[in-house]
C-alpha cells in the first residue's frame, strides 16, 4: 500500500509518504523512496506501476527547471506524463496465458507539489492522464491508502491548516501517516517528508529507530505525535547561478524537536509503490 500527501500550509507546502511497497501477489513488502525533488522548489510522488514511475522519474529530473519556469507547471507535468502513459499502455499485456487474472497494472498516480512565481501549487495526473488541481482544497492524497488519508485529513480540517505555518504542515503529515501505519500493516517504514517554500525545499526523513518516542508539537507544551524526525537537514535553495543547488546543515526553531532531513536526492526509485 501507497500514501503519498500533500498539505497547503500559510507559508508552504508540505509533501509527505511512506516507504514500504507491498507486492500482494508474492506476498513480500520492502522499502522504497516514494518522493523526488522537482527543481529547486517543488517535488513529486507517485504511486501504481513502478516501471512507469521510474520512466516519469527520468523525464522530470530532465526538465525540472521547465517545469518550474512554465507559466502553468501543471500542464507542464502533465506534458512530460503522458507519452509515458501512452508508451506503457500500448505495451501491456493484460492476459497471460497460466497467470490467472493476476494484479499487474501499468496505472500510476502522480502527485506533485511547488511554487513558481511565489504561487504554490498542488497537481495531480491520474492514470487517464488528467490534470486535476488541489492547491485551493490545501489538502489531497494518492495511493492505495489514500481513503483513509482523506479521511484523516477531514479530521484534521478544523485546525485549517491553510492559516497555519509549514511547521504545523510538517506534524500534521507525520502524525496522519503515523496514524495509518498502526491502523494498517501495509504502511510503514521511514515516512518521508518534503517542506517546501518558494525560497526552496528540504527533505525530512522519521527515523525507525526512534518511532515511538515523543516529540514536543509545535506550539504546545504536551500532545506529541509518535513519530520522531531525524535532526541534520539538507536545504536545496534557488540557485544562485545557473541551476546549483546550496546545500546546508541547519535547524530550525520552533520545529518539533530532533527534526532533520537527508540529501535532498538520496536513492534512485526502486521498488513498486
Amino acid at each position: 500500500m501507497t500514501v503519498v500527501l500533500a498539505v497547503r500550509c500559510s507559508d508552504g507546502l508540505v509533501l509527505a509518504a511512506d516507504s514500504q511497497a507491498t507486492e500482494s501477489d508474492r506476498g513480500v513488502s520492502y522499502p522504497v523512496r516514494k518522493l523526488h525533488p522537482l527543481g529547486d522548489s517543488g517535488a513529486w510522488g507517485g504511486s501504481g506501476s513502478r516501471s512507469v514511475l521510474i520512466y516519469l522519474q527520468d523525464r522530470f529530473d530532465e526538465a525540472s527547471g521547465s517545469i518550474l519556469e512554465a507559466e502553468d507547471a501543471g500542464r507542464a507535468i502533465q506534458d512530460r506524463a503522458l507519452p509515458v502513459y501512452r508508451y506503457h499502455y500500448d505495451r501491456y499485456i493484460e492476459t497471460v496465458p497460466g497467470e490467472g487474472d493476476g494484479t499487474s497494472s501499468p496505472a500510476a498516480y502522480v502527485l506533485a507539489t511547488g511554487y513558481t512565481d511565489d504561487q504554490p501549487w498542488i497537481v495531480e495526473i491520474d492514470p487517464h492522464g488528467q490534470l486535476n488541481r488541489y492547491q485551493d482544497i490545501g489538502f489531497h492524497a494518492i495511493g492505495s491508502g489514500a481513503p483513509m488519508a482523506q479521511q484523516a485529513g477531514a479530521l484534521l480540517a478544523h485546525f485549517r491548516m491553510t492559516t497555519r505555518s509549514i511547521d504545523y504542515g510538517v506534524v500534521a503529515a507525520v502524525r496522519v501517516l503515523d496514524a495509518l501505519e498502526q491502523t494498517s500493516p501495509s504502511v510503514g517504514g521511514p515516512m518521508d517528508v518534503w517542506r517546501i517554500t518558494a525560497h526552496g525545499s528540504s527533505r525530512w526523513t522519521t527515523s525507525r529507530s526512534t518511532r515511538h518516542a515523543n516529540t514536543r508539537s509545535v506550539g504546545a507544551s504536551s500532545s506529541s505525535p509518535r513519530s520522531t524526525i531525524c535532526s541534520t537537514r539538507t536545504d536545496v535553495g534557488p540557485a544562485r547561478a545557473g541551476h546549483g543547488r546550496t546545500s546546508r546543515p541547519s535547524t530550525r526553531r520552533g520545529m518539533p524537536s530532533g527534526l532533520s532531513s537527508r540529501s535532498a536526492r538520496g536513492s534512485r526509485l526502486s521498488g513498486t509503490s
